[in-house]
């Protein structure tokens, strides 16, 4: 399975359009201008509905904890927190669904992975470097093991990070 990732570079708060194969828009991500803890809310492109909403933790904002929270059932699916990240790599370690996940990149080369407890790569992401604006291709090695919508939070998060920290 294959997601793409494009950034409207006109866009203010950072909108990502995440699609499918077929260039077929699914889901919408937004960055918060003005909210203190609030990162992100990631819609979907079919009905434009917010699913998941992205909030980092006012007392750790230094050490960068993030939470991903379902809006359908109002359940937190997931935490993060960067471990490392300076100019040339990043990481974070990352729980969702009760998983435990790894995401590991290199700013320059603009790439991540991510990988699951046993060491095994479950999702990797390329930047295409001769593109208009930021894309990213993403390849899901094994669909059954981590949610799309998940991987959307993990790229929003990954970018807010990262342009936060440059």
């Amino acid at each position: 399975m294959k997601l793409y990732v494009k950034q409207n570079i006109w866009s203010i708060r950072g909108t990502l359009t995440f699609s499918d194969e077929q260039e077929k828009p699914l889901y919408y991500s937004k960055r918060k201008i003005f909210a203190i803890t609030r990162v992100a809310t990631i819609s979907t492109a079919a009905d434009n509905k917010d699913i998941l909403r992205i909030d980092q933790n006012l007392f750790t904002w230094f050490s960068r904890k993030f939470t991903i929270r379902d809006l359908r059932s109002n359940q937190v699916v997931g935490r993060c927190a960067t471990k490392v990240f300076t100019l040339k790599t990043g990481s974070m370690k990352v729980n969702l669904g009760g998983q435990e996940y790894t995401v590991s990149g290199s700013f320059f080369a603009f790439q991540f992975k991510v990988t699951d407890a046993q060491g095994q790569t479950v999702v990797t992401a390329n930047k295409k470097l001769l593109s208009w604006g930021d894309a990213y291709e993403i390849e899901v090695h094994n669909p059954q093991a981590i949610h799309p919508e998940w991987i959307v939070a993990l790229c929003q998060i990954f970018n807010y990070v990262r342009s936060n920290r440059k």
